[in-house]
C-alpha cells in the first residue's frame, strides 16, 4: 500500500515508543514504518516540533550504528562458519574472517593512521621542450616561501618510439 492511500492516525506514547523501540533496532525509518504499518511524514513532523522526540530518534539511530559496528567486530574478529558440501552434501566447515570489516573499523577508529589515500596518475604527451621546477620543501618550517631552495631544469622531450610489427 502506498503512503499516500494509507489512512493517517494519530501518533500515540504508545506508538511513539513502538518507533523509538525499532529504530534502535533496524535504524531505518522507512523499515520500521513498515512494520508499524505507518507513513513516514508523521514521524519526521513529529521530530521536527518536538526536540525530546528528536533526541531519542537519534539516541535511537545512534544504538543502531553501535549494533553494526558490533556485529562487523564479531565477523572481523571472531569470524563465523561457512559449511563445506561435496556432492551435494554436508562434509565439514571452515572458519572465515572478514578482512575488509576489519580495515573499515581500523580506518574509523584510527584514521590518521588506517584511511585510505587516493593517488593520481596523470600521463600526458607533450611536444617541445619543457621545464621542470623542482621544488624542496624538507622540514616544515615557518621559513617565508622564498628562502624555500628551488631550481629550474631543462630536459629535452624524447621522441617517441617507432615499433615496426611487420
Amino acid at each position: 500500500m502506498g503512503e499516500k492511500h494509507q489512512i493517517q492516525r494519530k501518533l500515540t506514547k504508545k506508538v511513539l515508543s513502538e518507533f523509538i523501540e525499532l529504530l534502535s533496532k533496524f535504524g531505518n525509518v522507512t523499515v520500521v514504518c513498515e512494520k508499524l504499518g505507518r507513513t513516514r511524514e508523521p514521524f519526521y513532523n513529529r521530530r521536527e516540533k518536538d526536540p525530546e522526540f528528536a533526541k531519542a530518534w537519534d539516541e535511537a539511530k545512534e544504538y543502531a550504528i553501535d549494533l553494526l559496528e558490533e556485529e562487523a567486530r564479531r565477523r572481523a574478529y571472531d569470524g563465523w562458519d561457512e559449511p563445506i558440501y561435496t556432492r551435494g552434501m554436508k562434509v565439514g566447515s571452515i572458519r572465515k574472517y572478514s578482512d575488509k570489516l576489519l580495515m573499515f573499523l581500523l580506518n574509523g577508529n584510527r584514521p590518521e593512521k588506517y584511511q585510505y589515500r587516493a593517488y593520481v596518475k596523470q600521463e600526458t604527451e607533450i611536444k617541445g621542450n619543457i621545464t621542470i621546477e623542482v621544488v624542496r620543501f624538507g622540514e616544515i618550517t615557518d621559513k617565508p616561501k622564498d628562502q624555500i631552495t628551488s631550481q629550474r631544469v631543462e630536459t629535452p622531450v624524447l621522441p617517441t618510439p617507432v615499433v615496426d610489427l611487420s
